[in-house]
């Protein structure tokens, strides 16, 4: 690994798509799991053109409206411009009924650590990350700076601050560091780009956009970077 490098981090608004859809199967999920704590699940939503598509397996007692919870998502998002919203978008399902039987149910709260030890895990995933020292959150920088100038761009656009501003944006953050030399220890930062993509209902002219967009967030965000 070279002691020189760049590290970046990508961070996205409440109105991404891909966020989105997160959310989306997210509110499914917990609605079944309101009704039912024992409910078996999976949600898959894809969002396009003014069309939502929900794939729901599932063994629960419980009955949710996937449209109902998807249009509310989207509401909440703040999508409510003529192409997509959550009043005019189309929402199509697909339900399946899961088999209950090849799942044992356990009641988390009565088990001990040694009987949770025991259950079987079904599905694995990969996660990246780490603590460290570099921002009042133990978060390394560049993800920092991403999480916060995303937020930033969902303040300016629900203060109306600015109004045009649409719910889906990208932010990034990459920063050059170096490892100090008995290789332990990220330190000095030697310069560092923020870059963000979002959408506006109505035009503007691209340096006044560009300038002001800049002004309401990334300089708000550079100058909340510790030292």
């Amino acid at each position: 690994m070279k002691k020189d490098f760049i590290f970046t981090s990508e961070s996205v608004t409440e109105g991404h798509p891909d966020k989105l859809c997160d959310q989306i199967s997210d509110a499914v999920f917990d609605r079944f799991l309101q009704q039912d704590p024992f409910a078996q699940v999976v949600v898959e939503c894809a969002v396009a053109a003014s069309v939502v598509f929900i794939a729901a397996r599932f063994s629960a007692d419980a009955s949710v409206d996937l449209s109902a919870q998807s249009r509310m998502v989207i509401n909440q998002a703040g999508y409510d411009q003529q192409e997509f919203s959550g009043k005019r978008c189309s929402i199509i399902t697909s339900l399946k009924e899961l088999d209950g039987g090849d799942y044992t149910r356990f009641e988390e709260r009565g088990l001990t650590d040694q009987e949770m030890d025991r259950i079987p895990v079904r599905n694995q995933v990969t996660l990246f990350g780490f603590a460290c020292d570099q921002t009042p959150a133990f978060m390394p920088l560049p993800i920092w700076l991403a999480h916060k100038l995303a937020r930033r761009l969902t303040s300016v656009r629900l203060q109306k601050t600015l109004p045009y501003l649409e719910p889906d944006g990208t932010t990034r953050a990459a920063v050059e560091d170096h490892l100090s030399p008995d290789w332990r220890r990220i330190c000095g930062k030697k310069s560092l780009t923020l870059s963000l993509r979002t959408r506006k209902s109505f035009p503007t002219v691209g340096h006044t956009f560009s300038s002001t967009l800049t002004d309401h967030s990334s300089s708000a965000v550079l100058r909340s970077i510790p030292d």
